[in-house]
């Protein structure tokens, strides 16, 4: 049995048995992942979003955690006029402000796609993880070789406060390294290793990511991911979503692949709401932004050749 294309489409994906699941996200990896990106912990997730459940599957893929999304055959992304009538109305001093494009209504096909669960800091290149369950690292080996002394500090700082006790020790969420950074994922199931890159320019992140057959998320796909069963007009950024993505809050901004931004404001909380919509953009100057509040989110299609 091969990858089938239909299969991977959310109208059909929930009809598989978790078995055949797995089979189609292992063809997946096989097909579409770059055989040089050291891969680990392919497991099943779920989650429960106002009533719908979605489970799906995941692996550690360079040192990201990566979520097989099913694609989606018809979608509304956008704002019809009488929507953009009632937002205007709304915010009509904010949006006096500042220029935001709104996204005009219109129905989409998103392909199926491997999305990093949570977005990484711009300056930030991950290398691998230390998952804690495991107490073991999954990730770049060149990396563990020479960056031993990380780790360690990692599973010193970890059995410092979980032997203490760990229902009142919490572990730190980052630690800085001689060259990067150690970021508790939010689950706090593992701590992420990074290199820190001087992420000059939006090509140079663009270049970095393709090198890995990997890309950032363009609009149409990136209001999927934060509109699939949660239709409203301007969303919180921060909030919960169906397929239990984690996403920046609202004055933090996320990069897409079109340059543009959502989120990222850090003026009146009514415009930063409105940046943080997925039906609205803006080009900001990369130059002037706060790259500790700016976030990209690793992306790999899985598009066929018909």
């Amino acid at each position: 049995m091969a990858i089938e294309p239909a299969a991977l489409m959310i109208e059909h994906w929930h009809k598989l048995t978790a078995k055949q699941q797995q089979y189609q996200f292992e063809q997946l990896l096989r097909y579409f992942v770059s055989p040089l990106l050291p891969i680990a912990k392919i497991e099943s997730e779920a989650h429960e979003f106002h009533g719908y459940h979605f489970q799906t599957w995941h692996a550690f893929i360079s040192g990201i955690d990566f979520v097989l999304i099913p694609g989606v055959k018809q979608i509304q992304v956008g704002l019809d006029q009488a929507q953009l009538t009632q937002v205007r109305a709304k915010f009509k001093r904010q949006l006096s402000e500042i220029t935001l494009q709104p996204l005009s209504a219109q129905t989409v096909q998103v392909p199926p796609m491997l999305v990093a669960q949570e977005p990484i800091l711009f300056d930030l290149e991950p290398r691998g993880v230390y998952v804690i369950a495991d107490a073991q690292y999954y990730g770049d080996p060149f990396y563990q070789k020479r960056r031993a002394q990380d780790i360690t500090q990692v599973q010193r700082v970890i059995h410092e406060r979980t032997s203490l006790n760990p229902f009142t020790n919490q572990l730190p969420s980052d630690l800085e390294t001689a060259v990067g950074r150690v970021e508790l994922a939010t689950s706090q199931d593992y701590y992420r290793f990074s290199l820190t890159r001087n992420m000059a320019d939006f090509s140079t992140l663009q270049q970095t990511l393709t090198r890995q057959g990997m890309t950032l998320l363009d609009r149409a796909a990136y209001a999927y991911l934060r509109s699939y069963h949660n239709q409203v007009l301007v969303p919180e950024l921060g909030s919960a979503n169906y397929f239990g993505l984690v996403f920046p809050e609202k004055q933090q901004g996320e990069i897409l692949q079109d340059e543009t931004v959502v989120g990222g404001l850090t003026r009146s909380p009514e415009l930063q709401t409105l940046a943080a919509s997925w039906n609205f953009e803006y080009t900001p100057a990369l130059a002037k932004l706060d790259k500790q509040q700016l976030y990209y989110r690793p992306v790999i299609n899985i598009e066929f050749n018909n």
